[in-house]
């Protein structure tokens, strides 16, 4: 049986206060294979952001274990020592806002973690390009982020996170900034990537035109969540 690219089990998340706790994730489970990519859906608050930046090693949970490709990062404390460079070699985030350096260009921006992994210079920058191409932005690459539209923008952080060729992909409302059209390309593109790489993505949105371009659903509300799989061909 082929390992779980996310494996979630009995997952707790609490915020307390001088006055009580407040309990936003209870006990949630379960799992997503490699090549799969699933929609996250819930009311705003619900727990969607806190769910992807557990997931993301940022933000540590309660209680529960979170296994990512078969390796166990958290089991009611972190398992690993190092979270970060978990995140620099497996991990891919898309956030609704962009958190490009500005004073690098679009290429730096999207090569920065290729560096920092040790990644031959002609292999990050033909890597940058082709994800540059793909996204119909390859004459930006040495642009300054400050001279790029919003939806421009989204589209070289989209860039950024592909960069490392992650396993595991979070993307908090990727298209939001997006036209209908480019947003359809992004998704061609992000579905294409975890069907061709094998990569595990889990994507906020609240498009529902975009439905066709995912395999389940994961559904968050009062702190709950359940998983539909859906019979999309595309």
């Amino acid at each position: 049986m082929e390992i779980p690219a996310i494996k979630v089990e009995n997952i707790f998340k609490e915020f307390k206060t001088k006055e009580n706790i407040l309990q936003v994730i209870k006990g949630i489970s379960f799992e997503l294979q490699k090549g799969e990519i699933s929609m996250l859906v819930g009311p705003s608050g619900s727990g969607k952001t806190t769910l992807l930046t557990m997931l993301g090693c940022i933000l540590e949970p309660t209680s529960g274990k979170i296994s990512l490709s078969g390796e166990i990062i958290y089991e009611n404390k972190w398992i690993l020592k190092d979270t970060s460079k978990l995140r620099r070699k497996k991990l891919g985030f898309i956030f609704q806002m962009h958190n490009l350096i500005p004073f690098l260009n679009v290429e730096d921006n999207i090569t920065l973690l290729p560096q920092l992994n040790g990644v031959p210079k002609v292999e990050y920058i033909k890597k940058a390009n082709e994800l540059l191409g793909y996204l119909g932005i390859e004459d930006k690459n040495k642009c300054m982020i400050g001279s790029l539209s919003g939806g421009q923008s989204q589209r070289v952080a989209i860039a950024r996170s592909l960069a490392n060729n992650p396993q595991i992909i979070l993307a908090d409302e990727p298209t939001a900034a997006l036209d209908k059209e480019r947003a359809i390309s992004v998704m061609t593109l992000l579905r294409q990537i975890a069907k061709e790489q094998k990569v595990a993505m889990i994507v906020v949105t609240h498009d529902d035109r975009l439905l066709p371009f995912f395999d389940s659903v994961l559904t968050i509300e009062d702190g709950y969540l359940s998983k539909k799989i859906l019979a999309n061909e595309n």
